[in-house]
Formats: C-alpha cells, sequence, structure tokens
C-alpha cells in the first residue's frame, strides 16, 4: 500500500523502529528484572499489539475501557489504576485486574473489602516531597 494513497487522518507506525525499541526495552528489563507493563492511556493502538506483546508483560490502565482492551487484546498481567474510581468502575474491573492500585487511603478503604479477592492491591503514595534541586536566583 502506498501512503500517499491514505485517507488522513492515520497513524503510520514504523515496525522497524518500534521493534528496535522494544528491543531496548527488553535488554533493560532483562538486565533489572522489573517487569515493563504497556500505559494504555498513551499507547492503545491495538494493531500493534502481536508485535509488542513478547516484550512486555501486560498492561496499566486508567479505565474500565482501557483494562478491558488490555485484558481482551493485549493479555499478559492487568493493571489498573484511577484517581477515582466509582462503584461501577471498580465492578467492570476488579474480575479482569491483577493488580489495582488506590489514589488515596480513602479509595482503598472504600473499596478494599470488594477487590481483595480478585487482585493485588497497591495504594500510590505522593509523600509531596521535591527530589529535584531548583537553582538559586
Amino acid at each position: 500500500m502506498n501512503k500517499d494513497n491514505l485517507q488522513t487522518p492515520y497513524f503510520l507506525i514504523d515496525e522497524n523502529k518500534l521493534i528496535d525499541n522494544l528491543e531496548k526495552a527488553k535488554y533493560l528489563k532483562d538486565l533489572s528484572g522489573a517487569k515493563l507493563v504497556l500505559a494504555l492511556k498513551c499507547f492503545s493502538t491495538f494493531g500493534t499489539f502481536d508485535t509488542i506483546k513478547p516484550y512486555l508483560d501486560g498492561t496499566t490502565s486508567s479505565g474500565p475501557f482501557e483494562v478491558r482492551l488490555g485484558y481482551e487484546e493485549f493479555g499478559g498481567e492487568t493493571h489498573a489504576y484511577s484517581v477515582g474510581y466509582s462503584n461501577a468502575d471498580i465492578d467492570a474491573v476488579k474480575e479482569m485486574s491483577d493488580k489495582i492500585i488506590f489514589n488515596s487511603l480513602s479509595q482503598l478503604n472504600s473499596h478494599y473489602d470488594d477487590c481483595k479477592d480478585h487482585a493485588s492491591i497497591g495504594l500510590r503514595i505522593n509523600p509531596e516531597t521535591r527530589h529535584g534541586r531548583t537553582r538559586p536566583r
């Protein structure tokens, strides 16, 4: 297919460059022992999932539709994180998620009992400290 004949808008992804980047990520993953998950919020191009799957451990998602996409189309581990979960969101994601990350103690307290038997539970902690330095004026 000639890219000049495609109707806009479209995304053109160079698979060779994608694989080159994935190889670098896999190298760091193997070296460090870390797990790598695809953040669907910034890259939910499911047409590339078959290329990406061998390199990553799963997906992380910020809402029920992204969780479903990762669970059904990508496979591997499915992580769910949201700044605010409703009861309906929890009901939608708990069966598909391997890990659910809460943004506050109140979220954790509200949804823990409903999630504890379905997924690993996490809590995002923001210590409100700076790790960088600013230059004096």
